[in-house]
Parts: structure tokens; C-alpha cells; sequence
């Protein structure tokens, strides 16, 4: 069977039926029959079966205003295949520094053990590339699991998004839009900020946004089990993007200069 979870099943029913419609989560939701499916469907967290479809369909997400619609393309003639596990070698090379990335202990010194972490779980379309791994220790691999399953459909959806962008501004500010208010882990963000291509100063471009007139103040680190972690996040929805991010932000910090 191409669909064997009911749930799922059910999820392309609604947007098979749409005919061409983009639909929320929340239009989804309202189309589902409950009743076809296992009771507890109605607490699950759609965006993620909806993922679930992606290995046969093509799905368009897009967003309008602060919500992100679905459209059913097609049924992919090549099914995307799921990741592979990863390579021994790759993994080797993850843990090389034996040292969690997030607290800095070690199995030597702390006796903690260490796993390969995705940076964006993939879940979230995250893949094995080097780039998205990391050594997480047991709890901070624990803590960070518990962010990812506390953030909404709209709000996983609406991050992920935000890493398709060209421009490393744009990332970095739709992902704290999409986490707003609440902010968005350091290490997510960072992923996100080098999604196209590598950042050696992401903080650099993040700050830089406040030139356009985003109010970003400084992060703020939350103790969780015993370790801290940073967010960034905004006090306010920012202005409109211009339609030329870098060029306007180079505008803008020369006309500072002269005036100085």
C-alpha cells in the first residue's frame, strides 16, 4: 500500500479533495474525519504526518501571513527515498573532539555519553550531511528533543520554511518571525543562517538586521537540567524586507558613517 498509515491517508484525502486549494493546518484539521481514524489522531501533530507524505508526493508550502499552506502537487514518478543511517566514518568524525558541542563535557572527564545529533532533525527534512551533525551529551540530546516536540505544526513548519531562502538575512529573520515570541535555540538558528551556504559569522548577519530596523535584543540564556541555553528572538514584528537586504543594509550603515 503507497499510504499504509491511516492517519495519513486520511491528511491526502483532504488535500487530494481540495482540488488545487492551499490549506492550513487548521483548514486540514477541519476536513479530517476523525471518526476513519484512531481517536488519538485527533492529538497529533499534523505537520509531521503530513512530512510523512513527501516521500511520493510533491507538496507545496508556502506561506501567507503567519500561516503555512499546503498544496498537492503531483505524485513524485520517483519516490524520494528516506535518508541513510550514517556512515561509521561519518560518525567517527562528528565525535572526533569527544566533547559535547552544547556544554562541553566529555565521556573522559564527566562520564556522559555522547550521540551524533541532528543539528534540524530529520523530521524536519534535516540531513546526514556533516554539516547537520553534532556530539550532543545524553541530557542536552534529551533537552533539545523536548524543544523540538514543545514547538507547534505552524511554528516547525514555518522554521523549516525559512531555510529555503536565499539570502542569509532573510533565513535568519523569517525563522525568529516564526518563532516569535518565544525565540529560536542558537544552534537551530545557526543551521538555518547556513542552510545555503556556510556563515562563518552568522551572529554578524543577525546583527546587522537591526540596521533595517529589527528589534533584536540581546539573547537570553535559559537554564534546562542543569545547562544553559541561548535564544535569540525579537520584541517586535520587524518592518518589510527591501528588496535589496544586503545592499540597503550597506546603504544604510554608510549614511551612519557620514553622519558620525
Amino acid at each position: 500500500m503507497l499510504i499504509p498509515n491511516r492517519v495519513d491517508r486520511e491528511i491526502y484525502r483532504v488535500l487530494y479533495e481540495a482540488d488545487g486549494q492551499s490549506l492550513s493546518i487548521q483548514e486540514i484539521r477541519a476536513r479530517i474525519d476523525f471518526a476513519a481514524i484512531h481517536k488519538e489522531a485527533a492529538q497529533q501533530h499534523l505537520d509531521r504526518r503530513l512530512r510523512s507524505l513527501d516521500g511520493n508526493f510533491a507538496i507545496n508550502r508556502s506561506r501567507q501571513g503567519r500561516l503555512t499552506t499546503y498544496l498537492l502537487f503531483e505524485r513524485l514518478a520517483e519516490p524520494r527515498r528516506p535518508a541513510g543511517t550514517i556512515s561509521k566514518r561519518t560518525r567517527a568524525w562528528v565525535l572526533r573532539d569527544q566533547r559535547c558541542r552544547q556544554c562541553g563535557r566529555s565521556p573522559a572527564a564527566d562520564h556522559v555519553r555522547l550521540h551524533v545529533d541532528h543539528v534540524v532533525p530529520q523530521a524536519w527534512g534535516g540531513s546526514n550531511e556533516r554539516n547537520n551533525l553534532q556530539a550532543l551529551c545524553s541530557e542536552c540530546n534529551e533537552g533539545k528533543r523536548d524543544y523540538f516536540e514543545s514547538i507547534s505544526d505552524e511554528t516547525a513548519a514555518a522554521v523549516l520554511a525559512a531555510a529555503t531562502h536565499d539570502e542569509p538575512h532573510r533565513r535568519i529573520g523569517e525563522a525568529l518571525k516564526a518563532a516569535f515570541p518565544d525565540g529560536v535555540r542558537d544552534d537551530v538558528l545557526e543551521r538555518i543562517a547556513c542552510s545555503r551556504q556556510y556563515q562563518a559569522d552568522w551572529q554578524k548577519r543577525l546583527r546587522e538586521l537591526r540596521t533595517l530596523g529589527w528589534k533584536i535584543p540581546s539573547p537570553q540564556r535559559q537554564r534546562e537540567g542543569g545547562r544553559f541555553i541561548v535564544y535569540y528572538a525579537l520584541d517586535e514584528m520587524p518592518p518589510p524586507w527591501p528588496s535589496d537586504i544586503a545592499g540597503e543594509i550597506r546603504r544604510r550603515e554608510r549614511a551612519r558613517r557620514a553622519a558620525d
